[in-house]
């Protein structure tokens, strides 16, 4: 039982729609302090925003810079990344894009 779930739990699909999920559910609002990538293994992108450590989705970390303002509430579809000059939006819709192609790409 635990092997199928695992299986699961591992598949493409599986990973695509938690991740989609757990998009619509996250929340992170304020201005970027630092952009690094964690050097802890699997060198995942981080943003730290008021002073905590907020591990992000790699669409939003290459649209982010430090010193930009990132808006992004539960339950949401969109995060925004408010720069001196523009906004930009980033959806559910292309987000689930952005895992479409990169699962692909494996």
């Amino acid at each position: 039982m635990f092997f199928c779930t695992v299986l699961v739990i591992s598949s493409d699909n599986w990973i695509k729609q938690n991740a989609v999920e757990n998009f619509k559910e996250y929340k992170i609002v304020g201005r970027i302090t630092v952009k690094a990538l964690d050097s802890t293994g699997r060198e995942s992108p981080y943003l730290i925003v008021k002073q905590k450590k907020e591990y992000i989705s790699e669409i939003i970390w290459y649209n982010a810079n430090v010193g930009d303002s990132i808006y992004k509430e539960r339950d949401t579809d969109t995060v925004k990344i408010i720069k001196r000059d523009t906004v930009v939006t980033i959806t559910a819709e292309e987000y689930q894009r952005h895992l479409d192609s990169t699962f692909a790409a494996n």
